[in-house]
């Protein structure tokens, strides 16, 4: 049960009469918890106080105690302790907890500045250890050795907040993961590899740490008296999980990191974590790793989850409060199930449904129809109160009072409902039966937090029939909730994202001042049905990296902002979609320009990794037919003139490459690749035709044009065999390109006149950043040096 919260006033004044409401109306519902459900020990997975929206000030004033170490040691000390009879009244004699931010003075204390608590965090940390896990006498209470490794990581700084402790046949292993950067001196924040932002502190297990964490699991697997091994942190390990309300922090490396990988490695069964106030069970892509991770909420005991153990199962049912009041409920139904049955060790079986069925992370997450609108509550959305109520009725965006909600039919399910207000449902396009009507009074925002963060993969896809042209229009928004002024938006280091369309052009921007347009897209609110799909190829990326595709064809696309920064998304915000939604105010003085979305939208999705590329071939038979077959599933003879075929075989249409030919009977084949967006079934396309064999095909099977195999359209995301490049340069600019290597005979001039080749980008490897930045968004470069400025 992580992220309570609630406790943080048992820091200051027992007897005040907001201290007693918190002890009395806990006490009566883990008492009711413990008769009910039963547990021999209780996990909480960090934040059990909330020190992030108190200043130093703040906590030195109630306290009473002018030296800010000494404060802050004192209110932690004196609510975990508190925190600790609490539990013992009910029942709940062993509390094993993880540091969450929270504990430490973050999210805000994390950062250098006027309101850093970085000074005050090894107060924040004794003050943990010693009202968690010290007994009165200081002696640590989880001192039992594992096998001949110490329970505790002894000579690092976590030698009192990560720990191991073995209870029957379960091992627990709770393991700090907040780790000041270096000296402390500056934030951390490497665009690079999608890891900090959160100030000096990351989230990362290490070093000294790591190397303990190992040895305790390599000990415990030869005791064959342990038949479990649970593992607990505050963050998630590996994404995207559901958010709500939450900063959004996670491990630094995710399921490449190392505490991931020694995980995988040993055989962890079940990873817990909080930090995002919801519910999200998954595991690794990686095939070899069977480590589950949950991620839970607990906020005021209205989540919990109870795990029932035997030698072979471990039985995990995630509870839910239920009632009518904002909190305090006390009453709960099952909302999630998942089973690992180890009992054949050859073939661990996990089961799960509800909240805790695993996520799949290449399912579209996110999934709006438009098909229908429903009443506001149908479905619960975790932390959208009403005024005194579970469950929220109506809710107001920017100004309009929204009664209406729009079901997720992604993967991520009712926490990602849609609430909305003023938009009509209407007859659609031709193959989707209706479409949402969007005005200037029309909103509709997503109230959890993400699925976008950090460096992580998104791409998204939608319908749009529109008029307005002459418009700057929203049509999906990702921002900030954070901070009214426009300056927090101007001059944040993370980015936000949307798709805007400007004067009939789609445009992506990742702030004011750097964006992303469609330049070979002339105007598209012309009244017609169109598909836009923006697809991330690869985590961290450079904003040239991504990809507008416009009706399944790839755009060419220019940065604008005179950078090509690499793009580090903020963690904290929010969806919406033909406007801002449930951001900040701030949007709407920083893009002023920047309307609702008037018009027509259709079939929103949104993934969390490139949009994969479909193959599909043609072949040309005996009556010179173009025989289209899309998977197994359907052959299609189109007849084709002969002038696209030549396009082709000249290589005048860079989107036609990718022909061989063969022999007896001399046959054409084109291999291309269009985007899987939504199973749209599309076909290659040559100039307005599809490609068919020309009479006057020369049927020598030596001439053959490579590649053969090389998929062309919008080949960003791929990576085709090197030694099949173009021959000659394309037509396409190389946003549209990826051919994965550099050209040794390519030379270009620097602003100051010297000639360069691209192995310079990376002579010097604290110069390849800036020189990547300034030069790489030119298209001749950008072309030639491909390897170069993909890095």
């Amino acid at each position: 049960m992580p992220d309570q919260h609630v406790f943080t006033p048992f820091s200051f004044d027992k007897d005040s009469e907001e201290t007693q409401k918190v002890w009395i109306e806990s006490l009566r519902i883990l008492k009711a918890m413990k008769e009910d459900y039963g547990g021999d020990l209780v996990l909480i997975s960090g934040d059990s106080a909330q020190y992030g929206n108190l200043s130093l000030g703040d906590i030195q004033a109630m306290t009473g105690i002018a030296e800010a170490g000494q404060a802050v040691y004192t209110a932690g000390v004196t609510c975990y302790r508190m925190i600790r009879e609490l539990f013992k009244a009910a029942g709940f004699d062993e509390l094993l907890v993880a540091v969450g931010d929270h504990e430490l003075g973050g999210n805000k204390g994390f950062f250098k500045g006027n309101k850093s608590k970085v000074l005050t965090v090894p107060a924040s940390r004794k003050a943990f250890a010693d009202g968690y896990n010290k007994n009165e006498n200081e002696s640590f209470q989880f001192n039992d050795a594992i096998g001949n490794v110490a329970s505790r990581p002894l000579g690092t700084t976590f030698e009192d907040t990560s720990f191991a402790y073995r209870k029957n046949n379960v091992l627990f292993i709770t393991v700090d993961v907040f780790k000041i950067v270096g000296h402390g001196d500056r934030n951390y924040f490497d665009k690079i590899n999608g890891f900090g932002g959160e100030g000096v502190i990351t989230c990362d297990v290490s070093g000294a740490h790591l190397n303990w964490f190992e040895d305790v699991l390599r000990e415990a697997k030869k005791d064959l008296n342990i038949k479990h091994i649970i593992v607990q942190g505050h963050v998630p390990i590996i994404l995207p999980v559901r958010k709500v309300a939450c900063s959004g922090q996670f491990l630094d490396g995710a399921d490449d990191s190392g505490l991931w990988k020694i995980m995988s490695k040993y055989g962890v069964d079940v990873y817990f974590a909080g930090e995002v106030h919801t519910n999200t069970a998954s595991k690794s892509r990686d095939p070899e790793s069977g480590v589950v991770q949950i991620v839970a909420r607990g906020r005021t005991l209205s989540n919990f989850i109870t795990v029932q153990v035997s030698d072979d199962v471990l039985d995990i049912a995630l509870m839910n409060e239920i009632g009518e009041k904002q909190r305090w409920n006390g009453n709960y139904e099952e909302s999630g199930h998942l089973t690992i049955d180890k009992s054949n060790s050859s073939n661990i079986i996990v089961s799960a449904s509800g909240e805790l069925e695993l996520i799949d992370p290449d399912s579209s997450l996110i999934k709006f129809d438009f098909e229908e609108i429903l009443p506001l509550g149908s479905r619960q959305v975790l932390g959208l109160f009403g005024p005194d109520k579970l469950m929220a009725t109506s809710v107001v965006m920017r100004g309009i009072n929204c009664t209406d909600s729009m079901m997720n039919k992604g993967s991520f399910g009712a926490q990602y409902d849609a609430q909305v207000g003023n938009v009509v449902i209407v007859p659609g396009r031709e193959g989707g039966s209706s479409a949402g009507l969007f005005g200037e009074d029309s909103r509709f925002g997503i109230f959890g937090v993400g699925p976008n963060g950090g460096g992580e993969i998104v791409s998204f896809s939608m319908w749009i029939k529109t008029t307005e042209s002459d418009s700057n229009m929203t049509l999906a928004h990702y921002g900030a909730t954070f901070g009214k002024k426009a300056k927090v938006i101007r001059k944040a280091k993370k980015n936000h994202m949307m798709l805007a369309l400007e004067s009939g052009v789609p445009v992506l921007y990742i702030n004011p001042r750097n964006k992303l347009t469609s330049a070979s897209v002339k105007n598209i609110a012309d009244g017609n049905w169109h598909h836009i799909a923006v697809s991330m190829p690869k985590k961290s990326p450079r904003l040239f990296h991504i990809q507008i595709f416009v009706d399944f064809v790839a755009t060419t696309t220019r940065v604008w902002g005179g950078k090509n920064p690499r793009i580090f998304q903020t963690t904290s915000g929010k969806l919406s979609i033909g406007g801002f939604g449930h951001s900040s105010e701030a949007y709407d003085v920083e893009y002023k320009d920047m309307k609702p979305f008037q018009g027509l939208i259709d079939d929103f999705s949104l993934w969390t990794k490139r949009l994969v590329q479909r193959r599909d071939g043609f072949k040309i038979n005996a009556n010179t037919k173009c025989v289209h077959v899309r998977g197994a599933f359907e052959q299609v003879e189109i007849q084709k003139s002969d002038e696209c075929i030549q396009l082709c075989v000249d290589r005048g249409n860079e989107k036609c490459r990718g022909f061989q030919v063969t022999a007896d009977p001399p046959s054409c084949t084109l291999y291309v690749r269009v985007p899987e967006l939504g199973g749209e079934k599309v076909g290659s396309q040559c100039g307005t035709e599809k490609v068919s064999l020309a009479s006057g095909w020369n049927n020598n099977p030596t001439q053959s044009i490579k590649p053969s195999s090389t998929p062309t359209i919008s080949p960003t995301s791929l990576n085709p065999d090197p030694s099949k490049a173009p021959s000659k340069r394309p037509t396409n600019s190389p946003s549209a390109l990826n051919t994965c290597i550099n050209n040794s005979d390519f030379k270009f001039i620097l602003d100051n006149d010297d000639e360069q080749d691209c192995a310079w980008f990376t002579r010097q490897s604290e110069k390849t950043e800036r020189r990547i930045e300034k030069y790489c968004p030119r298209e001749e470069i950008a072309y030639n040096c491909q390897l170069a400025c993909d890095k």
